[in-house]
C-alpha cells in the first residue's frame, strides 16, 4: 500500500506532541520550564483517529459478505504482528527497571492483566507502564469492531454493516460513560478513569472509522469540502480550549472527551490529500512516522523517568536533549532490528499454517 505523506505528517505530529508533553518534566527548574509555550492538541487522540481511519480502510477492503473466519484471523494476525511483540518486550523491560529500582512505581500493579490488555478495561490502573492505557483501547477496538462488522455482513449490505458498526461503537461508549457518571471525582481520577479506561474511549477510534467509510463511499464529497472540514476542526479545538471544565459535570464525563477525536477526524481529508515529493523533510517525516510506535512505548518510563530519577543532579536542559537523543536512536534500532523483521512475517498466509497442523 502506498504511503500517504499527509498521514505520515499526522502520525509524526502525534508522537512529537506526546513526547513533548512527557519530556517537559525534565525542564522544570530551568529557564525553559514553560517550553513549548503553548498547549498542543491531544497527541493520543490524533493517534486514535488515524488508526481508526487506516484500519477501517483495511476492513472495508478485506471483508465482504463471503468472508470467513480465516479472513478474520488473518486480519488479527496482521494487526498483532505489528503491535504485540514490541508491546510485550517493552512490558518486560518496564517490569525489570521497576523491580531494580531504576524508576519509581508500584510493583504490585505489574500483574497478568497487562498480558491481555485488561489493566484498564473497565477500571483505572496505577503506577506501572502508564502509557499502555491507549494500547488497550486500540487492541480492544480492533478485536471488537471486526467481529461486529463480520456478523452484520451476513445480514445486511457491506456499506450499511460498516456504518452500523460505527454507530454501535460510538453509542455504546456514550452509554457506558453516561451510566458511570459521578459527582465524587477530582481531576486526577477523571483523567485515569474517564480518559484512560477502555470502555470509556472506544468511540475515539470509531470517528476515524467513520471517515474511512466516508472515504470509500463518499470520497468526492470529502475532497470537495476538505478545507471546510479543516476549518470546523480548528473551530472545535479552539472551543475546547476555552472551556472551564468542571470534571464533576455530565458534560465533562459524557461529552467533553469526544470533542477532540471528533474534531481531529475532520482533518483527515485535508491531510490525506497531501502527497509530497521525497525531499529531506519528507524523509524525516517518514522516519519519525515509522518509529513512532517504538517512541510511544519507550519514551516515558524507559527513558524520561530513568533520566529524571537517576540523573537529577545533571542540568535539566542536558537531561532534556539526552532524552530526545535516546528516544529517537533507541526507537530507530527497535524498528530496524525488531519491529520490521517481525512485521515481515505477517504476510505469510494462515492457510499453510493450518495445513501443517492438519498433517
Amino acid at each position: 500500500m502506498e504511503r500517504r505523506t499527509g498521514l505520515d505528517i499526522m502520525r509524526m505530529a502525534a508522537i512529537l506532541i506526546v513526547v513533548l508533553g512527557h519530556t517537559s518534566i525534565l525542564l522544570e527548574g530551568t529557564s525553559l520550564k514553560d517550553f513549548p509555550y503553548f498547549k498542543p492538541i491531544d497527541g493520543v487522540d490524533l493517534f486514535f483517529v488515524l488508526s481508526g481511519f487506516l484500519i477501517g480502510g483495511i476492513m472495508l477492503r478485506d471483508f465482504n459478505k463471503h468472508s470467513n473466519i480465516l479472513d478474520l484471523l488473518t486480519f488479527w494476525k496482521r494487526r498483532w504482528f505489528r503491535t504485540l511483540p514490541l508491546y510485550f518486550l517493552i512490558l518486560g523491560l518496564n517490569y525489570l527497571v521497576l523491580k531494580n529500582g531504576w524508576i519509581k512505581g508500584d510493583i504490585q500493579q505489574a500483574n497478568w492483566t497487562f498480558l491481555f490488555f485488561l489493566q484498564n478495561l473497565s477500571q483505572p490502573f496505577f503506577d506501572f507502564f502508564w502509557e499502555s492505557w491507549s494500547l488497550s483501547v486500540e487492541e480492544w477496538f480492533y478485536l471488537s469492531s471486526p467481529i461486529i462488522f463480520f456478523i452484520l455482513l451476513k445480514l445486511i449490505s457491506k456499506k450499511t454493516a460498516f456504518f452500523v458498526t460505527i454507530c454501535l461503537m460510538i453509542s455504546s461508549t456514550f452509554l457506558f460513560r453516561l451510566l458511570n457518571t459521578t459527582a465524587q471525582i477530582d481531576p486526577f481520577f477523571f483523567d485515569i478513569t474517564f480518559k484512560k479506561v477502555v470502555l470509556m474511549r472506544l468511540d475515539s477510534i470509531a470517528f476515524g472509522l467513520l471517515f474511512a467509510w466516508l472515504h470509500v463511499y463518499h470520497s468526492a464529497v470529502l475532497m470537495k469540502f476538505k478545507y471546510h472540514f479543516l476549518f470546523i476542526c480548528i473551530l472545535m479545538l479552539s472551543y475546547q480550549r476555552t472551556i472551564d471544565l468542571d470534571v464533576t459535570s455530565k458534560f465533562a464525563q459524557v461529552v467533553y472527551l469526544t470533542l477532540s477525536p471528533m474534531a481531529l477526524s475532520l482533518s483527515i481529508p485535508f491531510f490525506y490529500s497531501i502527497q509530497l515529493n521525497k525531499n529531506m523533510f519528507m524523509k524525516v517525516v517518514t522516519l519519525i512516522s515509522k518509529i513512532s510506535y517504538s517512541m510511544y512505548l519507550i519514551n516515558l518510563a524507559l527513558v524520561i523517568e530513568i533520566i529524571h530519577i537517576n540523573f537529577n543532579a545533571t542540568n535539566g536542559i542536558i537531561q532534556y536533549l539526552s532524552a530526545w537523543f535516546f528516544i529517537i536512536s533507541a526507537s530507530y534500532l527497535l524498528y530496524t532490528f525488531f519491529e520490521k523483521p517481525l512485521m515481515n512475517l505477517r504476510d505469510k498466509p494462515l492457510k499453510s499454517f493450518f495445513r501443517k497442523i492438519d498433517a
